[in-house]
């Protein structure tokens, strides 16, 4: 299950993404020493085996390091001008030799940089890539004059090249950094757009639940409350090591925010069932069960085009199973154990706790201590054992909430 990220998360992510991308493209460049000392093998061309080593020796231990800081380091960003700082470098050592011509190269750098998204990076990279070829251009002047007929002097030689190489650069240098600016600007405003979107399909389901609050006086409180303890119990059965694979950061913020529309259904309900001020006869009670079925219905017809799969099939299986019952007595389908989705298992447990908690028009509140007991005795028949345990470990913030309640 995934939720939609903001601008933020999208470029932190991939500027993780694209630093490991970049590693790849060090390692494949590994292969260049191969090739070249495989071309002096043949005898296809001459070049000093010395520079081939000293370019290896480079090569070799950076790609360890930033494969390595790319996996382990916290701050991507400084990775990221270390890594495409270097991968100029090596681009710029290779055109330092005489016997080697490159040509695109100049541009292998720049244009990877904008892959980041970053249009100060972008711009850091440009400059660092123009004079590092300029510094290989003099180096490469040395030599390479000697291998000219008729011979030039070395500044000519540097000259007349970087010259035409600034020409060329000038169009690299713009191009790269447009279009890192006006991808960083697009992506920005696709996600302002998105969070847009976003906050209207959120007050559309807010809608739907606050329908239920103007049915009962006690209704639209409690799917507010329910919307916390479901936080509370699945960040504490994280801790205590359960379910880790499911309760990702992600899943934990979507049974948050589908929690509030489980008592949707009861909308469905006719007012003097819903409003009873006593206890429900049997016939009367078995018209209440609707609500779960009813409210699935509810979701399925009305939201299907407002929002995400993920959270539809949340909303929908909360609704429909969170009066399920760990040893299968609970309703409308009798499921039981690990049959019950873990979403609605949680569901189950805020949802009593809180109706144990309340003052209804049929009941008083109870207290905490009450309640917890309660949750003791229920452990293994209605609740799945761990939850109990959560619920207990988190008594004391339980309690924050139920005091905060009665102000």
């Amino acid at each position: 299950m995934k939720n939609i990220l903001n601008d933020k998360d999208f470029f932190e992510q991939n500027l993780i993404s694209m630093n490991r991308v970049a590693g790849k493209v060090i390692a494949y460049a590994n292969l260049a020493p191969v090739l070249l000392a495989g071309g002096i093998f043949l005898k296809l061309y001459e070049m000093p085996l010395m520079w081939l080593i000293i370019f290896s020796c480079f090569l070799i231990p950076f790609t360890i390091i930033q494969n390595i800081l790319t996996r382990k380091c916290k701050n991507q960003k400084v990775i990221a001008y270390l890594t495409l700082f270097g991968l100029e470098i090596l681009v710029s050592f290779l055109g330092s030799n005489a016997r080697v011509n490159t040509y695109i190269s100049c541009a292998l750098v720049p244009f990877i940089s904008c892959l980041y998204f970053n249009p100060k990076l972008t711009l850091s990279v440009n400059i660092f890539s123009y004079v590092g070829l300029l510094v290989s251009l003099w180096f490469k002047s040395q030599t390479a004059w000697e291998l000219q007929i008729p011979a030039v002097s070395p500044m000519y030689y540097w000259i007349a090249y970087s010259v035409g190489f600034t020409v060329e650069y000038i169009f690299v240098f713009i191009i790269s950094c447009f279009i890192t600016q006006r991808s960083h600007d697009t992506l920005k405003d696709i996600y302002a757009s998105n969070r847009h979107i976003k906050t209207i399909q959120h007050k559309m389901i807010s809608s739907f639940a606050n329908l239920v609050e103007g049915r009962d006086s006690f209704t639209g409180e409690h799917i507010k409350r329910t919307a916390i303890y479901v936080e509370l119990i699945s960040r504490e059965l994280v801790n205590q090591g359960y379910y880790k694979d499911i309760l990702t950061e992600e899943n934990i913020q979507l049974f948050i925010n589908t929690a509030p529309l489980h008592d949707l259904g009861k909308i469905r309900i006719p007012d003097q069932i819903l409003c009873k001020p006593s206890s429900f006869t049997q016939e009367e009670y078995e018209i209440m069960k609707t609500h779960s079925y009813e409210g699935y219905k509810l979701i399925d017809e009305n939201l299907s085009e407002i929002e995400s799969e993920e959270f539809l099939e949340v909303a929908k299986i909360m609704s429909l199973y969170h009066h399920e019952k760990w040893d299968g007595t609970g309703y409308p389908n009798n499921v039981k154990g690990h049959d019950i989705p873990l979403c609605a298992r949680i569901m189950a447990a805020a949802d009593v706790l809180d109706a144990l908690l309340s003052k209804r028009q049929y009941k008083a509140a109870m207290s905490l201590e009450q309640a917890l007991d309660i949750f003791k005795k229920s452990k293994g028949s209605h609740f799945e054992p761990c939850i109990v345990d959560a619920v207990l470990a988190c008594s004391d913030d339980i309690r924050k909430i139920a005091f905060a309640k009665k102000q």
